[in-house]
């Protein structure tokens, strides 16, 4: 059974098709209904409401219409309807008396509760009694004169979508489908700037988890979705590193309303000043009156928690004062990856091959130097002219760190955050009796200097120490 009605006035379109049959299936959706002042809250379209409007999109992008856009008033007023026809039994463009509408003709629904008053609408609705049904519906729409020519007509660039279940004409799980069509040359402005940005915390260490959220204004007078926002480190026009996935506002930003996203960033390795920057619909998905105004940028600063060790190009002896639960070379160099191409390490305890390399250029199992940590004193052949600042993360050793002295050379690191002269950093170790010279290199100078008494250790430098005896060095902190 099926009827259709088309009603034309000056500037309204009305076109209803009834479409009965047997319940098969039955998805509740909740509605939500305007609040006082006119606002119509977070309108998330529901999956068969998208699947409705890419039937309809495909439709009239094959016949040359433009893709319409969803409007949060007109989705209200379509699942408003829908449910009105649910409740007081009637399938009808205009309103029952007894809801909500009080009786109003399509036209003057649309009027009162959308910003389409006087202007050139239409609507299309469909009963079911087995359920929502986009396929079938479009099919039947397709198939009806009057329907088509609202589905493709140009002169719409705007639509809401309500499709409800429930208890209709003794139908358990009836399907009551609506759909509104708007005209008006409206348009969409979207726009953002570094005052919408917040960082929390607003000052972070390395190492800390930033949450980094902009609000998204919509200044025009029409709604847009899908909106998506993505968030750079640096210009994302210059290289800048996206910070995350691309996140979306999940409803209709309703015109004049604003929403907020956010996106979460880990500091490790990000030590110094960045500007974060956040871009609005930068595939252009939503035409807008005015694209300059969908990117800002906002300063933030990560603070140093660590002690910074300055490495000049060519070769470096350091060392790292700290504990890491991660000891893989490539790990610990995470900060100066692309900038070095070659790490050495003396192994006092390994007599018959001392020395342990890894090569950048050479395969895996030509490497034999795989960890490092903050006992062991190493070296690193820079390959950037620039000043290089290694930065390192961990925790700061709470008691004395043991390093065992073989007879001979060895190669160690300086594990404590503090200068010592060669007496009071050696500690437990009398110079002249267990050890007789320790040297350290200045990769600035390209110098070698043997420590004097007065001469410092110095957290970030490695160094080479010459034990008569088998000896433990207990490095004060």
């Amino acid at each position: 059974m099926g009827k259709s009605k088309c009603y034309r006035y000056r500037v309204t379109v009305i076109l209803v098709i009834i479409l009965i049959v047997m319940s098969i299936l039955s998805i509740p959706i909740d509605i939500t209904y305007p609040v006082e002042g006119g606002k119509y809250g977070n309108m998330v379209p529901t999956i068969h409401e998208l699947q409705l409007l890419d039937k309809i999109n495909e439709n009239r992008t094959d016949n040359s219409a433009g893709n319409l856009k969803l409007n949060a008033s007109l989705c209200w007023v379509a699942r408003a309807h829908s449910q009105d026809m649910i409740d007081y039994d009637f399938f009808d463009h205009n309103s029952s008396i007894k809801g909500q509408f009080n009786g109003a003709t399509f036209s003057e629904r649309v009027g009162a509760y959308t910003e389409y008053e006087n202007s050139y609408i239409g609507e299309c609705i469909a009963l079911k009694n087995w359920g929502i049904d986009v396929e079938s519906v479009m099919t039947s729409w397709k198939n009806s004169p009057e329907h088509w020519a609202i589905i493709i007509d140009p002169n719409f660039n705007e639509i809401g979508i309500g499709l409800l279940e429930g208890e209709w004409g003794g139908t358990p799980d009836a399907g009551l489908h609506t759909a509104v069509f708007g005209g008006d040359n409206i348009a969409v402005d979207l726009s953002v700037s570094d005052l919408d940005m917040v960082f929390d915390p607003p000052s972070p260490s390395e190492g800390e988890v930033v949450n980094i959220s902009a609000r998204i204004h919509n200044l025009k007078l029409t709604d847009a979705f899908p909106v998506m926002v993505k968030f750079f480190d640096g210009d994302p026009n210059s290289g800048g590193m996206q910070i995350g996935t691309e996140q979306q506002i999940p409803h209709i930003l309703i015109h004049g309303e604003s929403a907020s996203v956010n996106v979460l960033w880990n500091t490790t390795w990000e030590a110094g000043s960045h500007n974060i920057y956040v871009v609005v619909d930068e595939d252009n998905v939503i035409t807008e009156t005015n694209e300059g105004n969908n990117i800002a940028f906002k300063s933030l600063v990560v603070n140093v928690t660590n002690p910074l060790i300055h490495l000049s190009k060519g070769w470096n002896l350091v060392s790292f004062p700290y504990i890491m639960s991660n000891t893989s070379l490539e790990y610990v160099l995470g900060s100066i990856k692309g900038e070095y191409d070659a790490v050495q390490f003396f192994n006092s305890s390994d007599a018959l091959d001392p020395w342990k390399h890894y090569y950048i250029s050479k395969s895996s199992h030509m490497n034999h130097l795989y960890n490092l940590d903050n006992k062991k004193g190493f070296w690193v052949h820079i390959t950037n002219p620039e000043d290089t600042i290694f930065l390192y993360n961990g925790t700061q050793p709470t008691s004395n760190q043991t390093i065992q002295f073989h007879p001979g050379w060895n190669m160690v690191g300086y594990p404590s955050l503090t200068n010592h002269n060669r007496t009071v950093g050696l500690n437990n170790i009398t110079f002249g009796t267990e050890v007789d010279a320790v040297q350290w290199y200045d990769a600035a100078t390209k110098t070698w200097h043997d420590m004097g008494p007065d001469d410092n250790f110095v957290p970030g430098s490695g160094y080479w120490v010459h034990a008569n005896v088998e000896c433990e060095w207990e490095v004060p902190l």
